[in-house]
């Protein structure tokens, strides 16, 4: 709660009021990009219309891309967050005898070879997505699997963070970044990378928390 009364009530207002980042010129709190009069930010101007891709002459020649002060504190903590959860760590704890508490060698080794069936199915469906269609997302099967192995990586601290908290942070800000500094002016495949690598890990975190009711109710 301190944290929230500090950022939304004294470094947001003071950062809007000293015109930090331009801040006057676009609206306090809003999740659109604008250009450097304020206007909304006419994303055809810096496109390709042919490839889709990112014009680097147009934007110069246009404008930078302006965020309010509201967004960039939001992708600023973002990042902080990110740190804070690359850090978390797993507490261990001794078993007990709750009646909540049961073995999962109950279910045997059929559930994870479905689970690991399904990955290898969605793999490949990936794959002939990017790769496939003319190549449409421009995502190519590299960027499946480094997202694929940033999902792996992330699921367990953030499922710690999600179980402890009730907040589940994500890795969209992480991803978006990784794809565009590894294969810049692609805005197809940074959204896809951008899917790939963050909705696996809140699907996962879904999974787990339908697991836990499972696990609650000794579903067997």
């Amino acid at each position: 709660m301190a944290g929230f009364i500090i950022i939304v009530y004294i470094l947001l207002p003071v950062a809007y009021w000293t015109n930090s980042y331009g801040a006057k010129k676009f609206p306090f709190i809003s999740s659109h990009v604008f250009s450097y009069d304020g206007q909304p930010y006419n994303i055809s101007r810096i496109l390709n219309t042919k490839t889709f891709s990112f014009d680097q002459e147009a934007y110069d020649s246009y404008s930078k891309v302006n965020l309010s002060i509201f967004f960039v504190f939001t992708y600023g903590l973002s990042f902080a967050t990110f740190a804070s959860r690359s850090s978390t760590k797993n507490s261990s704890s001794k078993a007990n005898n709750s009646i909540s508490m049961f073995s999962s060698d109950q279910f045997g080794c059929k559930h994870e070879i479905c689970s690991e069936i399904i990955l290898a199915v969605a793999f490949v469906l990936s794959v002939i997505a990017c790769e496939g269609l003319d190549k449409q997302l421009q995502l190519p099967y590299w960027g499946i699997i480094l997202a694929m192995a940033l999902a792996f990586i992330f699921t367990l601290p953030i499922g710690i963070i999600t179980a402890t908290t009730n907040q589940e942070p994500g890795l969209n800000v992480i991803t978006e970044l990784i794809i565009g500094y590894l294969y810049p002016g692609k805005p197809l495949a940074n959204v896809a990378f951008k899917t790939y690598g963050t909705i696996s890990v809140t699907q996962a975190i879904m999974f787990l928390s339908d697991f836990k009711l499972g696990h609650y109710m000794k579903v067997q």
